[in-house]
């Protein structure tokens, strides 16, 4: 039969208690996300659209809200033709695509790559 030492033993309680507070940290973090997702529907919206939620705190950051399946600015009207609108969105790191949408370029763009946090880096979920 094997006996640990004392400095044994207490390593490997110390051990497994900081395995346990971490897998404890993940499981809690997921819930607290899905909390929060029940709680703000505009983020259930943008999950639903395919935005991660790491995507939709950063648009968020950068004053924009999400409706009806687009990206608009929270505090200036949505106006395209607008230069002051387009100069105020570049300094945000945000430029229209060819569809007329706001997305993310510059720093913001390969933070978010880096991340996989684009829609186009998820795995496609499968109903089986």
């Amino acid at each position: 039969m094997y006996h640990l030492t004392p400095i044994q033993a207490m390593f490997l309680v110390a051990f497994l208690a900081i395995l346990f507070m971490v897998r404890g940290t993940k499981r809690g973090g997921k819930k607290l996300m899905d909390r929060m997702e029940d709680t703000n529907p505009e983020l259930k919206s943008a999950k639903e659209w395919g935005y991660t939620s790491i995507y939709y705190w950063e648009m968020k950051r950068h004053d924009m809200m999400f409706r009806d399946g687009q990206w608009l600015p929270m505090y200036i009207e949505n106006d395209l033709k607008n230069p002051y609108l387009i100069e105020q969105m570049r300094k945000k790191d945000l430029v229209l695509d060819r569809y007329n949408h706001w997305v993310f370029t510059g720093k913001t763009l390969e933070k978010l790559r880096n991340l996989k946090a684009l829609y186009w880096q998820q795995p496609i979920k499968r109903n089986k």
